[in-house]
């Protein structure tokens, strides 16, 4: 299994204006404990990792959420009363100042992930990526809030090979339509002082919705409780970093109740990698203890193109400011993600954990 390299010297960014203060003092003192937290709006709420980060802040702090309303539902039968919810797109610039009028805090969550769909729609998922962060960048500099972005590890590429581990002073040069579109947004972030988060690949069981149907967990695990083949690409050699998306959830809530003394872009993974037929051997053996069955693991073509050298992100300074980083085994969550997968795995189910 790989392991990280050394630190390396970060490298000096530069901000730019703030309509009112730079998240407030910007240091230690009153600004960083609970009691200034006070309001939190996320964007993206109804997502994967919005819901999830909503449900580590709700009975901390009050928060708003925004997004299309599609899983607004889902959002009140499990929260109830204690989520202020407005429906707005990411382009909607009005709406969403208003929502983040009085906010301490801003978490900027909503963006498609797909390639294919930012590949076959580039300019409205230009919209959504791009304007909207812009958009809502604007709407937390007019609060006086903390911005803090989440990103991806594909801004810094997703075929190239690359020496490894990509660290947060690594070049960024995205190869896809949606890490092209998200290093633009952190560019937009940037333009005040924020926390940016480099998120690798978030898996597990989340707040409110299942796991992205395109992640490969849900696809070995949906496949697996079917007792269904795993299908592996070629010898199954690629390597993945992959983080509970209860990890990234906790790391958000540090950064939101705990700021910061200054910007930061960093790296939020489990620093190390698996392999997808490690990956694969490791859901069947969870299988064969949970439902009794050993499901076969077979090996498909890699389309042409499509092979992905194995990448994982540093996490040393994510680990530097949050010691207790990163906590969720990877055997432990896909043992959750085995327990509760009939609750989306199945055709026609409400997607709900």
């Amino acid at each position: 299994m790989a392991r990280p390299g050394p630190e390396r010297t970060p490298r000096s960014a530069s901000w730019g204006t703030h309509a009112r203060e730079p998240w407030r003092s910007w240091g230690p003192g009153p600004s960083s404990s609970m009691a200034a937290v006070r309001r939190v709006l996320v964007t993206g709420i109804g997502g994967y990792v919005g819901s999830s980060i909503a449900r580590r802040l709700v009975d901390r702090c009050q928060v708003a959420g925004v997004g299309r309303g599609t899983k607004f539902g889902v959002l009140r039968e499990i929260f109830g009363g204690r989520l202020e919810l407005v429906e707005c797109e990411m382009a909607d610039r009005d709406t969403l100042r208003r929502a983040a009028s009085g906010v301490d805090v801003v978490i900027h969550t909503a963006s498609p992930i797909v390639e294919r769909y930012c590949r076959d729609h580039p300019k409205e998922a230009a919209r959504t990526i791009v304007d909207g962060t812009r958009n809502v960048t604007e709407a937390a500099a007019e609060a006086g809030a903390l911005l803090v972005h989440l990103s991806t590890l594909s801004v810094y590429s997703s075929y190239r090979e690359r020496p490894m581990p990509l660290r947060e002073d690594s070049a960024l040069l995205p190869d896809t339509t949606y890490g092209t579109l998200k290093a633009e947004a952190e560019r937009e972030a940037a333009r005040i002082p924020s926390v940016i988060l480099r998120i690798s690949n978030a898996y597990g069981v989340g707040g409110a919705v299942a796991p992205h149907a395109h992640m490969v967990t849900r696809l070995f695990v949906s496949r697996a409780i079917r007792a269904e083949p795993l299908m592996v690409l070629g010898e199954g050699a690629e390597g993945l970093d992959l983080i509970h998306v209860q990890d990234v959830a906790r790391f958000v809530e540090q950064v939101t109740v705990e700021p910061p003394g200054a910007p930061l872009v960093l790296n939020v993974s489990a620093g190390t990698t698996v392999t997808l037929r490690s990956l694969a051997e490791l859901v069947r053996q969870i299988t064969l203890e949970h439902h009794g069955w050993a499901v076969e693991i077979r090996s498909e073509p890699v389309p042409a193109g499509k092979a992905r050298p194995s990448r994982w992100l540093a996490n040393d300074r994510a680990r530097a400011l949050a010691p207790w980083f990163p906590a969720v085994a990877l055997a432990d969550g896909l043992r959750e993600m085995v327990r509760c997968a009939p609750q989306w795995a199945e055709p026609h189910r409400k997607e709900r954990l």
